[in-house]
């Protein structure tokens, strides 16, 4: 990364707040616990400095040690706890052939992020755009499903709960900031894009799944984890776009009145 003397006028042009935006869709680890009242998340990034040669190392190593305090939050500065994170609402819709539907996810509680480490950290300052791969060693999700479809020549109409493990989980995560003048339609700055790039094993339980049978709900839960790995390329996508709507909306949100400056300065 270039030096700030060298950094080219159409780069050192972008507004400040607008790139410390992207870099504070990492920042989801809150200001400090309740018993450790002078740690402060600005501590984790003191020496991070954009335009430093080292920045997007020092960012990663400050995400990493200060994961601890994601449970808890900033209240101070409007950001929830995230982990668990909640999710109010997810669609995905679906419209092909041979099969179109509608699945809503509800009351969605997603934790396990304490737990992760981010391996990779890329910034692109003149693209407004950060990038991070991360692994879990668990990630747990839990909430309430409604689906409507049809797949040819069956029409389903169900509705339930559901609880998912993921074992050794990896993702890599696109953050953009949208530029003032773009003409944002739902309100949200911050587009997000998450894709999962491998996971060793997963356990899932859908309740009503047979209309409420148990006992055939139960064999089709243990056939579906012992043979879900086949099958997943095709479900991936489908997952990819909800999660990535979901963060959308939960990053944009959290961060609207977030005072970037007071984290990140300028390297002097």
């Amino acid at each position: 990364m270039l030096l700030p003397a060298q950094i080219p006028q159409h780069i050192a042009a972008v507004d400040m707040d607008a790139f410390l935006a992207l870099i504070s869709a990492l920042m989801f680890v809150g200001l400090k616990t309740q018993n450790v009242a002078a740690e402060n998340l600005k501590d984790y990034f003191v020496n991070c400095h954009p335009g430093d040669q080292d920045f997007d190392e020092c960012v990663r190593n400050g995400i990493n040690s200060a994961k601890h305090l994601m449970p808890f939050g900033a209240p101070e500065y409007d950001l929830p706890p995230f982990d668990p994170f909640h999710a109010k609402e997810v669609l995905h819709k679906r419209s092909g052939p041979l099969m179109q539907y509608k699945l809503r996810v509800l009351n969605v509680l997603e934790s396990g992020w304490r737990y992760s480490t981010v391996t990779r950290f890329k910034s692109d300052l003149a693209n407004q755009k950060i990038t991070y791969e991360q692994t879990f060693p668990e990630k747990f999700l839990s909430g309430e499903y409604e689906f409507e479809g049809s797949l040819v020549p069956v029409r389903v109409n169900n509705k339930g709960t559901f609880n998912l493990t993921l074992y050794d989980y990896n993702q890599t995560t696109t953050v953009t900031r949208r530029r003032r003048d773009s003409g944002i339609a739902d309100g949200n700055p911050l587009t997000v894009r998450i894709e999962n790039t491998g996971v060793r094993d997963m356990k899932i339980y859908i309740s009503n799944l047979l209309r409420g049978s148990t006992v055939l709900e139960e064999l089709m839960g243990n056939v579906i984890n012992r043979t879900w790995r086949p099958f997943f390329p095709l479900f991936r996508p489908a997952i990819d776009d909800m999660v990535s709507s979901a963060f959308t909306l939960i990053f944009s949100r959290a961060f609207q009145n977030f005072p970037f400056e007071e984290v990140f300065t300028p390297a002097r």
